[in-house]
């Protein structure tokens, strides 16, 4: 469990499934580490029950990929690679 500020990760990827609409604690998590967060999905969450299409942990993410399955992971794993390269082409990595 991450708790407080990360000084060893340029960014993470979450998939919090179906606590993403309720969970305010994986929200909060999200805030009290301080990096870049990508939200994943493997189904599309706007798809499902209407109940799904907000999620309350994607308000602190700087995206979210949802509905390509198993391949969200690595999409999602893309987009917090790419963010920490423009991060340290821009000085602000270590």
């Amino acid at each position: 469990v991450l708790e407080g500020p990360v000084v060893w990760a340029g960014a993470m990827v979450v998939h919090p499934g179906t606590h993403s609409e309720t969970c305010t604690g994986i929200r909060q998590t999200i805030e009290a580490v301080g990096i870049p967060t990508v939200e994943v999905h493997l189904s599309n969450i706007y798809g499902r029950e209407w109940f799904r299409h907000e999620a309350i942990t994607a308000a602190r993410c700087v995206g979210v990929i949802s509905g390509f399955r198993a391949q969200s992971y690595y999409l999602g794993l893309d987009a917090a690679l790419a963010i920490v390269e423009v991060s340290r082409r821009h000085g602000n990595g270590s």
